[in-house]
């Protein structure tokens, strides 16, 4: 389906449920590319809500804080000026601390 119209209002549906039925499969890394890619092309969608809420439980199952912050935190242009300490902070759906160094740090 996804091939045949990939104009379709159904897509961002069908990629969130084929990254469903990998993760059930236990094939993370496929169901993360699936997730990925709905988040990617459809930010705006409730799915890209959900593709995201399940590659934030994909990486905390795993214990893989560092890839999960990779993954959430906001792309950059060349142009766009870096996100601040509290934007970060606040953008992260788990808890952080700024560091004196200005660095965001995972709360203990």
């Amino acid at each position: 389906m996804i091939q045949r119209y990939p104009k379709s209002s159904y897509v961002p549906r069908a990629l969130v449920t084929i990254g469903l039925i990998e993760y059930n499969a236990g094939n993370d890394d496929l169901a993360v590319e699936s997730f990925k890619k709905v988040v990617q092309d459809y930010s705006s969608s409730d799915e890209a809500k959900l593709a995201l809420k399940q590659i934030e439980k994909i990486y905390t199952d795993k214990g893989d804080a560092q890839r999960l912050l990779i993954t959430q935190l906001p792309r950059r242009s060349a142009t766009t000026p870096p996100p601040s300490r509290k934007t970060l902070c606040t953008l992260l759906p788990i808890t952080c601390i700024c560091g004196p160094t200005g660095k965001v740090r995972l709360a203990q």
